[in-house]
């Protein structure tokens, strides 16, 4: 039997068409005038729209025998293919205009007839807008990262003290002498030392003496040579 495999209904052909006729005019006004919905009869031979929704999406109207392909299903004798009687669900369409569709078609059988429902969706302004907000969205880089390419932090002294002893991979207080010396360092060469009281500070975070701290400094001083007085509070 013709369209043996989709689902049967016992209501009458009359009963059918409503019921379909009334989901496709919900769908077509609840997604909007760029979704066009259309019950079709469907016979072997061709299909016929009874009841059409935004039929501008597509060009057609009731009673017309036209596919989304715009083709007329009733030229000449052939017959449709076998996979027009199955449920399609999301698949694409390219017009020949260069819009893109999304179809899904579903299919019901009763006592001598076939009717589908189709929804076509025209997917063309969704692309759009999806690539307008990925173009809103694009960053060329982390304005964070292009400004300080060391990656530090440098709202305040605390948050560049912080961020330096993170970056020795240890607690504050575990660090070994050598380790302190590259912490000041690393701190004197982002410019920590330029702040008031950073010795004082640094010193209280690392558990040693303001002393501890200077002589540190006065190490780093002699190694790198003149040019760049330590800080004196």
């Amino acid at each position: 039997m013709l369209g043996e495999g989709i689902p049967y209904t016992h209501m009458t052909k009359d009963e059918a068409v409503e019921l379909l006729s009334r989901l496709a005019a919900g769908i077509a006004q609840f997604v909007g005038p760029n979704c066009e919905t259309i019950v079709h009869e469907v016979w072997e031979n061709g299909i016929r729209a009874l009841a059409v929704y935004n039929g501008h999406v597509s060009g057609r109207a009731v009673g017309s025998t036209y596919s989304i392909f715009g083709i007329d299903t009733t030229f000449g004798t052939s017959t449709l293919p076998e996979t027009v009687f199955e449920d399609d669900n999301c698949q694409e369409v390219r017009m020949p205009d260069g819009r893109r569709l999304k179809e899904s078609t579903w299919l019901v059988r009763g006592e001598g007839y076939i009717l589908s429902l189709d929804v076509t969706l025209d997917a063309t302004e969704v692309d759009r807008t999806v690539q307008l907000l990925q173009a809103l969205g694009a960053v060329s880089g982390d304005l964070h990262k292009t400004i300080y390419p060391n990656g530090q932090p440098m709202r305040d002294e605390a948050d560049l003290m912080e961020f330096c002893i993170v970056e020795m991979g240890k607690p504050a207080e575990v660090l070994s002498r050598s380790e302190r010396m590259v912490l000041v360092r690393t701190l004197k060469n982002h410019g920590f030392f330029d702040y008031q009281r950073s010795v004082p500070a640094l010193a209280t975070r690392l558990h040693v003496s303001k002393s501890t701290i200077y002589n540190y400094l006065n190490a780093i001083q002699k190694e790198e040579g003149p040019g760049g007085a330590v800080p004196t509070a």
